[in-house]
């Protein structure tokens, strides 16, 4: 759902005559939209290791070499595990930004769009060629397509109805073939969201507006909470009642955490403009 939903919003959001000059200023608001929060739950995570190790004893050790390769999200070419278990979706996810900034402008002027699309399905078999450990866009190139394909229906003039349910059909066969059935089901809800989905109140509104701050601290403050409550909530009752107070913990921590860190990037991202966007 995440790669779908990214294909599709960064199709959305990018000036709709995006130029390949503009490439810089779109990484540089990227960047400074995420890397701020991101590198914050770095450090949260990293302080509170240090925390449970001297509350409980379990070694909590350090190494800084791969801490430090987390910054340009390098542990996704096998050179150390990802301190927090989601952030692999991160690398993968800026991956994705380096090659639709790329592509972006080729494939959104002309019927070159269907080509590309085609040219996706045999990306995931690449994956096989790459050494072991690797994690690369590859193999998701059938999801972030699924995303940007959808974009293109709805907001472009590029694709027909027709074009549109063929290729999303050979997509989603890839996406089987390459993973399960599960993941066709989720995706084709999927797409079914995005095409349909019309109800919105302030719920949906806040969950949506502080998601990336729960994304990257939900498991450092719920799972700390759910890992520390183990050995005192013993029955399957009260484990349940664990549940709610680490879910309700991780709610409030995202809702601080996106005020103090997120929303100053957020806002900070909007002043970077894209300078050749008047010349284009």
């Amino acid at each position: 759902m995440f790669f779908i939903l990214s294909g599709f919003i960064i199709c959305y959001v990018l000036p709709k005559n995006f130029h390949i000059k503009q490439f810089y200023p779109f990484i540089k608001r990227r960047l400074i939209r995420i890397e701020p929060p991101y590198i914050a739950s770095i450090i949260l995570l990293l302080v509170l290791n240090h925390l449970s190790h001297n509350l409980t004893g379990i070694n909590q050790s350090i190494d800084w070499t791969n801490a430090f390769f987390h910054l340009a999200y390098l542990n996704s070419f096998n050179l150390g595990p990802y301190l927090n278990p989601v952030y692999w979706t991160l690398g993968i996810e800026f991956q994705f930004y380096i090659l639709i900034a790329l592509f972006f402008p080729l494939i959104n002027k002309t019927k070159h769009v269907i080509v590309f699309m085609f040219l996706s399905l045999m990306l995931p078999y690449l994956n096989a060629y790459l050494p072991e450990g690797y994690i690369t866009i590859i193999p998701y190139t059938p999801l972030f397509g699924l995303g940007i394909l959808l974009y293109f229906y709805k907001f472009t003039k590029l694709i027909d109805r027709n074009q549109y349910v063929i290729i999303t059909a050979f997509l989603l066969v890839q996406v089987y073939f390459y993973f399960n059935i599960s993941f066709v089901l989720v995706s084709f809800l999927t797409l079914l969201i995005l095409n349909f989905w019309k109800l919105d109140n302030r719920i949906i509104t806040y969950l949506s507006k502080i998601s990336f701050s729960l994304y990257l601290t939900h498991v450092i403050i719920g799972g700390k909470i759910i890992n520390l409550g183990l050995r005192f909530f013993q029955t399957e009752f009260s484990r349940y009642f664990l549940f709610l107070i680490a879910f309700s913990a991780s709610i409030l921590f995202a809702h601080l955490f996106y005020l103090i860190f997120e929303k100053p990037a957020i806002n900070f991202s909007k002043r970077i403009n894209y300078a050749h966007n008047k010349a284009a």
